[in-house]
This record gives C-alpha cells, structure tokens and sequence, in this order.
C-alpha cells in the first residue's frame, strides 16, 4: 500500500514513504492540518485535531485502512528525520531577522558615523601627559600619554603602562631619540672639513688666545736667561734654546765687541779714582781697555780692580790649585813713556762654570810705588786670556 502525507511547516513539505512495516508513527503538532479533504473514493479522510495530544497514523500493510490514533510521545522514524527537525527549529523567524537588520551600520558619505561603531573603538583616550588623566580610570579603555607617546591601562589603583616598561619615540629624557634625526646627526659628526663655514671670530677667546703670527712675532721673551751655553738640544724650549744661542755669541763675540764698565762685572777700590776701564768677551776671549788714576801711593801687588762676572771669567788651572798669575800688562802714562804695569791673577782654578762662579780675578798694581804723581795711566786694548765659559 503507497501512502502519501503532506506536512506544512512555513513550507510544505512532502513525504513519500512505501509503508514496509505494519506501522507508520510520527508527530503532527496541532494546526499542522490545513484541511480536512472529502472522504471516499478509498481516500482516507484526515481527522480534526482539538487538544494538545499528538496523533499517530497507523497504516496496515494488509489491509486497506488508515487510521489516526493518539500518540503519549513524539517518536521518529529515523535519525535522518531527527536531524531535519532540528534544523527548522535553528532557523531564525522574521522577527528576530529584522532585528539584527535594524542595528547595521549606515554608511554616510562613505564612512561609518562614531555613533554607529562599537563601543571599544572609542576606547582609546589621548591626553597632553599622564597627569591628565583621570583620577579614577574604566577598564578596557586605553590611555595615551602624549608628552611621551607611552599608553596606559586602568589596573585597579593606578595606571600601569602598557608594553612592560618599553621605550617610545620621542625627545624628552624617558624616551628614545627619532632614528632619522639620529642618522643626520651622526653623518654629520663623519663629517669633514668645516661644514658650518666657523671663524675664530665665532668663538669667544677669554683667557686662551688664538694662534696668531703677529702674536707669536709680540710675543714677550719672559724668562729668558742667557747664563746657560752649550749645544741646542731637542728637549730644549724655545727660551732655552735662545739662551744658549745668545750666550754662545757673547762668548765668541762677534764682529763688532761689546764693552762693558768693570764695575758693572766686578768691583773697583775705593782709591782707584777717576776710573773708565772696560772689558769685553770677543770671538771667545776676554778684552781689557781704558783709563784709570790713583789717589795715593800703592805698593806692588796692591789690588786695584777685580772681576766677579761668571761669564768674564779666562781660563785659569794651577796644579797646585792655588792663586795664579796670568799675565802683566803694560800701561802708560800719557805724559811719559815709562810703562806701568797691571798683573793679572787668578785666585784659583777656572775651568768650568762652576770654578767661575767661585773664583774671581784681579787686576794688581806691578809698578813699584804708583802714586797720584804718575797721572792718568792708559791700558790698550788687550787681550787678557780665553773664556772659561
């Protein structure tokens, strides 16, 4: 026996089943039935259905009969039936359709409007600093620190930075300087030559003067001595080393001699008197000149003048190591052709710079009884000996 059975649920729905079993079950909620149509022909007629007890068709495979009868519980046929039913109760219903439609978004000239958007897009807040902020913050909201460019969440109490402590971009002492200034600044330091076009006029000198040649050509000899000879070495400064070329010069002399006043070098007695007797160093040796006159009678070997200038020293060595007699010189009156005689003596050995400034050298009187009467004695230029120094 073939039966046919339309059910409408929204849309009908026909089942076409070949009845292999002497029963057919399944649920028909109440005003499933359309209908009822007319009866005979051997087409079955469909009960009316009041009250909320489910039916059950019964169909007999032997027997050309179909009845409804009462069902206590809903059964199916098969899982596939099952699943069918399950999946029309998941079906949303117009209502619940038009109202997930009315919440859409509406673009308005091609962007959605802020008050169309979800709440967590507005849920980033910018601030001129961190104490800006809110005293008391929300949850799930972002706060961004704009002096520094660091963001911040509400953690209960306080704010607590988000990213564990990383460093932002920025230009203050808590952040890190912009890459691209960074690379500008150090090419810049790789730099060569002058690439501001900077002038001495640009920096204020104060008490460190710049290098100038005409500073360098005024530029005082303080300290300077001229006391040290010898050979220039490379150790020797500038004022050094001019000191010993001077030196040198005024012990060889030069082509032109300088002379000095003996009493600017040494000392002169007291009855020695009126004196002008000069001595020079000369191409390295030791020069006397000038006159001289007497106040009173002297005896032989009396001292008349003496040298006590380092540097007027001439070289003297006695191998006793005592004093010495260098060498007489003859002087004259200028009214006479008599010679008087002046003795040179060492008091000791002059060797070295040291003796010489140790040792003096003294001019005595050789002539026997030189007395005011003998006038104005004339020493020539001579030679008195070789410097020590």
């Amino acid at each position: 026996m073939n039966v046919v059975f339309k059910v409408y649920w929204n849309n009908p729905i026909e089942m076409v089943a070949e009845a292999g079993t002497q029963q057919l079950t399944f649920e028909v909620p109440l005003g499933a039935i359309i209908s009822n149509p007319s009866s005979g022909g051997g087409t079955a007629s469909y009960p009316s259905f009041t009250g909320n007890a489910a039916k059950v068709l019964t169909v007999n495979a032997t027997e050309d009969d179909v009845e409804w009868t009462t069902a206590v519980t809903q059964v199916y046929v098969d899982t596939q039936d099952s699943l069918l039913q399950d999946q029309i109760n998941l079906k949303a219903d117009a209502t619940a359709v038009n109202q997930v439609l009315s919440t859409k978004a509406d673009l308005v000239g091609g962007v959605i409007p802020s008050s169309q958007l979800p709440s967590y897009v507005d849920d980033v807040l910018n601030f001129p600093d961190l104490v800006s902020f809110p005293s008391l913050g929300e949850d799930g909201k972002i706060y961004i620190a704009e002096d520094v460019n660091k963001t911040y969440r509400w953690g209960g109490s306080s704010y607590v930075e988000i990213g564990g402590g990383g460093v932002a971009l920025g230009e203050t002492s808590s952040t890190a300087y912009r890459g691209d200034n960074g690379k500008i600044a150090y090419y810049h330091t790789l730099s060569q030559g002058n690439p501001h076009n900077s002038t001495t006029n640009d920096i204020t000198e104060d008490t460190r003067l710049y290098f100038t040649e005409a500073r360098v050509r005024a530029t005082p000899l303080t300290g300077l001595s001229t006391a040290t000879g010898g050979v220039i070495s490379a150790s020797d400064t500038v004022l050094a080393s001019l000191g010993k070329i001077q030196n040198q010069i005024s012990s060889s002399g030069s082509s032109i001699p300088t002379w000095v006043d003996i009493a600017t070098v040494g000392t002169v007695q007291s009855y020695v008197t009126p004196i002008n007797v000069q001595v020079s160093k000369f191409q390295g040796m030791l020069w006397i000149r000038g006159t001289f006159n007497v106040n009173t009678t002297l005896a032989v070997n009396s001292e008349l003048f003496k040298i006590t200038a380092q540097a007027y020293k001439p070289y003297s060595y006695s191998t006793t190591g005592v004093a010495r007699l260098l060498q007489v010189v003859n002087a004259w009156n200028l009214s006479s052709t008599a010679a008087r005689q002046l003795g040179l003596t060492a008091l000791g050995n002059i060797t070295n710079s040291s003796q010489a400034s140790s040792t003096d050298v003294i001019f005595e009187n050789k002539t026997p009884n030189l007395s005011t009467a003998d006038g104005t004695i004339n020493i020539p230029p001579t030679i008195i000996g070789k410097l020590a120094i």
